[in-house]
């Protein structure tokens, strides 16, 4: 028999971390992980939230196909966001 689980899905940009903004007031990708700063109570959420559902953080990163990101700094920010 398969075990079920409950899951949230959290966006990373916007949800989870705040996504900076550019000079035409359109958000954009965290470059470094030194710029990452958390969105206002995600610490408490998530907490709160991991000890009945998955907690699954999706992403989409178009600076990547822009050549302005690379796949191994994106999977470096992904993975600090993840620990902390």
């Amino acid at each position: 028999m398969v075990k079920l689980n409950k899951a949230i899905f959290f966006d990373r940009d916007g949800v989870l971390i705040d996504a900076p903004i550019n000079k035409d007031k359109k958000p954009t990708s965290i470059l470094n992980v030194e710029d990452i700063r958390f969105c206002d109570g995600i610490k408490e959420v998530c907490k709160t939230f991991a000890k009945d559902y998955l907690l699954i953080m999706i992403t989409n990163q178009p600076d990547f196909k822009r050549k302005k990101n690379t796949k191994k700094n994106i999977i470096e920010i992904n993975k600090f966001i993840k620990k902390n």
